[in-house]
């Protein structure tokens, strides 16, 4: 592997200050300056060279975040991953798309999908608020056969999803 020099040099946000040695990859890494577009105090970050060279990297994360507020994103992709509402996101899609997943038989194995829209968190998060999301609600699907999208989803306790389970047993009144 042929080694860059980038000391001095600016990419992005980034002015590349000197080698800061290697990662666990053996990629070189580079001690790097992100100056947040003029505004607030630099912020020192050491990052892969050839992250920042191919542009996966080109701030410390400040260009995401005022990108995402511009173009009007109230929820950045990760920026929720340690919440509840992540964990239902990525469980969902985990029953329907990953074979390895111990639900997916039920789900995906027997043609539940996920609608195309709701692949992206953002959009999932944004209907889940809409819809009245709680941490303490959880999703679920008015027509079992049909997958997750949001005409067919609703919030619903933990109890009301208990009765809609495929081996309830519901009392026939015959009187």
């Amino acid at each position: 592997m042929i080694k860059v020099d980038m000391k001095g040099k600016r990419y992005g946000r980034l002015s590349v200050i000197r080698e800061a040695g290697r990662d666990s990859r053996g990629n070189v890494t580079w001690l790097c300056r992100c100056d947040h577009g003029g505004r607030g105090r630099p912020k020192r970050l050491i990052r892969p060279g050839i992250k920042i060279r191919e542009g996966d990297i080109q701030s410390c994360g400040c260009l995401v975040r005022e990108t995402s507020a511009r173009n009007g994103k109230r929820f950045l992709r990760h920026g929720l991953s340690n919440t509840p509402l992540y964990l239902v996101w990525r469980n969902m899609k985990a029953r329907c798309l990953n074979p390895n997943n111990k639900d997916y038989i039920r789900y995906g194995g027997r043609g539940i999908t996920v609608c195309d829209a709701w692949m992206v968190s953002d959009n999932f998060f944004a209907w889940a608020e809409s819809a009245g999301y709680r941490s303490d609600l959880t999703i679920e699907r008015a027509d079992n056969d049909l997958g997750y999208n949001p005409d067919n989803c609703y919030w619903a306790t933990r109890r009301v999803q208990q009765r809609n389970r495929h081996n309830t047993v519901k009392e026939v009144n015959t009187q």
